[in-house]
């Protein structure tokens, strides 16, 4: 590929679990799923779609980035019918 080495590599242990987080800037409904491409393969979409990665928690955790709030959990919703591959999930965005 293209993509060039770190300097120092995050070293991720399969089966582990990691923290990861994202925002929205302006929400429009749908959901989200976290996929990753073997560095031994080829990078494309087809690859990331081949590997999703499973959610640890069935929770959200819910943080303000100015810190006005204190962080809360609420329930996640998985949607696993008609994604691919079979047996994978994306899951609703937390905020209606």
């Amino acid at each position: 590929t293209n993509i060039p080495a770190s300097a120092t590599p995050t070293v991720w242990t399969a089966g582990a679990i990691a923290e990861v987080k994202f925002g929205i800037e302006v929400n429009h409904g749908g959901g989200y799923q976290y996929r990753l491409c073997p560095k031994s393969e080829e990078v494309t979409e087809s690859c990331f779609q081949s590997n999703p990665l499973m959610f640890a928690t069935r929770k959200h955790t819910i943080r303000y980035n100015d810190g006005s709030r204190p962080d809360f959990q609420i329930p996640a919703v998985d949607v696993t019918e008609g994604v691919m591959p079979p047996g994978a999930a994306w899951r609703r965005f937390p905020v209606p």
